[in-house]
């Protein structure tokens, strides 16, 4: 594709492989998302079951880093991006407002792995079979093996199959996560809206959207898919539900964060950005306000010059 696009056959270069970001880096166009790379953790796993552990290796990892290797990217400061507002239609940054919640320290992490009685231990780390995904993960197991962890990356793709005469295709990293099937996956984690509160409360019971237990009879909510519960942030979810003030509300929220960093089923990394390279003679590109392409209005002049691409 980069090859087509430098031959004037492909007029928008919307993926750069890795080896030519740094390359193409001053050329492209870039454009910041609302999709965080994020890393979730098992809590049903033994090993995960401690926050002090999830916490050392969310800690243990540089968001910085993980953006140099991404190239278009940001440091995540904490689960909720920038562009989303404290009250959710339009006051300030909630992002601004909460600061940098994470910050690397594998010292702290060590000191933390100690506290929780923990040496280390084995876990495999899903991800999806992309080359960036495979190229953070190979980094995290890197920082994770000095904390006395050996750790195996799986990568799932997509699979095709024939059933009953059709072709079909079968996601399974998508199934292994609708299952729960992973200790470690990487998932990209997209602001549902501009408010703070969804992407906090799918994490509280009542609010976590997976299946009902039927098998009590109460037909009681569960867990979100990482198993993690605790009544403290479920309390904190379901005050800033009910919270009519819209200040007290986002000072509940920030604090919803922060809890759920602390304890840690999840561990942000990096805010993704659209980088594109756009030919001359494709114009009135635009970006929606989450980051994403918008092709309403493009214009291509001299179309003749540019042959359709082979697959």
């Amino acid at each position: 594709n980069l090859e087509a696009y430098n031959n004037g056959t492909v007029v928008l270069n919307s993926y750069l492989p890795l080896e030519s970001r740094n390359e193409y880096k001053k050329n492209v166009e870039t454009v910041d998302t609302m999709n965080v790379m994020t890393y979730m953790f098992n809590t049903n796993n033994d090993l995960f079951a401690k926050p002090e552990v999830r916490r050392a290796l969310s800690i243990a990892l540089d968001r910085q880093a993980i953006a140099d290797i991404l190239v278009f990217a940001k440091p995540a400061g904490g689960l909720i991006t920038n562009g989303v507002f404290e009250d959710g239609r339009g006051s300030d940054d909630f992002r601004k407002e909460g600061g940098d919640l994470l910050s690397a320290n594998i010292d702290e992490a060590k000191a933390l792995l100690r506290e929780a009685g923990v040496k280390g231990g084995s876990f495999t780390l899903t991800v999806r079979k992309t080359e960036v995904d495979i190229a953070v993960a190979e980094y995290a197991v890197q920082v994770w093996k000095q904390l006395g962890f050996d750790v195996e990356i799986e990568k799932l793709a997509y699979k095709k199959y024939i059933e009953n005469d059709y072709d079909l295709v079968r996601d399974n990293f998508n199934n292994a996560y609708a299952a729960g099937d992973f200790d470690v996956i990487g998932v990209d984690v997209q602001m549902l809206t501009t408010d703070a509160f969804p992407n906090l409360a799918q994490f509280a019971k009542a609010f976590a959207g997976g299946k009902m237990d039927l098998s009590t009879g109460n037909f009681d909510a569960v867990p979100h898919i990482t198993g993690f519960y605790e009544e403290e942030y479920d309390a904190l979810i379901e005050q800033a539900f009910s919270e009519t003030d819209a200040d007290k509300r986002a000072d509940i929220l920030h604090d919803a964060e922060e809890y759920l960093l602390e304890s840690a089923p999840v561990a942000p990394l990096a805010v993704y950005q659209n980088a594109y390279l756009k030919h001359k003679d494709l114009s009135k590109l635009d970006t929606t306000y989450f980051g994403n392409y918008d092709f309403t209005k493009v214009v291509l002049k001299n179309p003749e010059k540019h042959t359709a691409a082979e697959k």
